[in-house]
């Protein structure tokens, strides 16, 4: 019973695409779907938010997850780690959800998080 109950979160977390892996190395990472509930549930309806104040606010204030340069200063981070490793984050997070449909950049170089209905 105890397997079956420490292999819960595991599993679950990889269906919804919260680890990467069902087995062996596992991380954390934020896929599409999980993407997608995220920008559904905490960004306002028909509305838009900087990407800036979705990785510092939503994602590390509410939700403890470090991911931009920002939030790992916020995290006390940035002494202990170089901060590119951020940055690539921050980038990365960034094209995945533009290709997904979530983030819109404009030519100010201004990135707006939203989901259009």
């Amino acid at each position: 019973q105890k397997d079956k109950v420490r292999g819960f979160f595991p599993s679950t977390a990889t269906s919804v695409g919260l680890l990467n892996a069902y087995t062996g190395s596992r991380f954390f990472t934020l896929k599409v779907n999980v993407l997608e509930t995220l920008v559904a549930a905490l960004v306002p309806f028909d509305k838009e938010m900087p990407f800036k104040t979705f990785t510092d606010t939503v994602l590390f204030e509410s939700l403890g997850i470090v991911v931009s340069r920002g939030s790992a200063r916020l995290a006390g981070l940035s002494q202990d780690y170089d901060a590119t490793i951020f940055e690539e984050n921050e980038t990365g997070l960034s094209t995945q959800m533009k290709a997904a449909g979530l983030l819109i950049a404009y030519s100010d170089a201004t990135q707006m998080i939203g989901i259009k209905r």
